[in-house]
């Protein structure tokens, strides 16, 4: 057998590090075999697509989808044409162009905003092309969407691990999460759930009008909990909060109490969405 041994040369190529044992006398299983990448001078890749799985219908839905692209290959590129395309309940394209990208560099793409009015399942597909391209294969991902004709961003549990969030032995610190919606709405109740028992908290409602849409202004803070094990801490707000569009919930520690807010981690986690401090 090969322990820890690097396959490739380092030099020229990417180094594939074997951390299990390889054995030249064991066969594949069925429909299983090894595919060996070198590295090549050009090769652009989609790394991730950042696609939520349910989205609430609107006219304007913007960064619900974008694209992290990679190159991959040992020499700058230029001139890299990145391609959304929305086909099935709701239609769009557009072709971002990147100047360039050095070797090994990557960059995020966020697409302009687009009508999701109708409701359905629709199929979001990222491509990304340059030209010398050597390895095409890793150029296009298509993922499948549900538009809701639910008026917030709900979310699918169909890939969700369940976790808690909060501070260890920090008093003072807070999370914020961005809610997605369209048009002007009254908040009346904010039900969410602790894992905790005795962590004192304050929930706060807070525009997405910070530079870049992270939290700004500040529309509502309660008073403050403590949390139980009763999963759900429900509070009921007297004079209900206008929001317009999307905004943020955020829920503050007041004290060392771990708070163990109970999440649901999509994958892969999404940039500008959770927020702490």
């Amino acid at each position: 057998p090969l322990i820890n041994a690097e396959f490739l040369d380092p030099v020229a190529h990417s180094i594939f590090n074997v951390i299990f044992h390889l054995q030249k006398n064991l066969s594949f299983p069925n429909g299983f075999s090894y595919l060996f990448y070198g590295r090549r001078t050009a090769d652009i890749n989609i790394a991730e697509a950042y696609v939520d799985s349910v989205v609430a219908f609107t006219t304007a839905a913007s960064r619900h989808n974008r694209v992290r692209i990679k190159n991959e290959g040992s020499a700058a590129l230029s001139s890299i044409d990145v391609t959304m395309q929305i086909t099935g309940a709701n239609t769009f394209s557009q072709t971002i162009n990147v100047a360039s990208l050095t070797a090994g560099a990557e960059q995020v793409i966020d697409f302009s905003a687009y009508s999701i009015s109708n409701t359905g399942i629709q199929n979001v597909t990222f491509s990304v092309a340059v030209t010398g391209d050597e390895r095409p294969e890793n150029n296009m991902v298509n993922k499948i969407q549900t538009v809701s004709s639910s008026f917030v961003q709900p979310f699918s549990d169909a890939k969700n691990s369940q976790t808690g969030v909060g501070f260890n032995g920090i008093a003072n610190n807070e999370f914020a999460i961005k809610m997605y919606g369209t048009g002007t709405r009254k908040i009346s109740q904010i039900r969410i759930p602790f894992g905790s028992y005795i962590s004192n908290v304050s929930i706060k409602i807070l525009e997405d009008n910070g530079a870049g849409n992270i939290p700004g202004t500040l529309l509502h803070t309660s008073p403050a909990f403590n949390t139980s094990f009763d999963n759900e801490l429900i509070y009921n707000i007297s004079t209900p909060v206008s929001v317009t569009g999307d905004y943020y919930i955020s829920v503050r520690q007041n004290n060392t109490s771990n708070m163990t807010w109970m999440i649901a981690l999509q994958y892969p986690i999404h940039p500008d969405r959770l927020y702490s401090g």
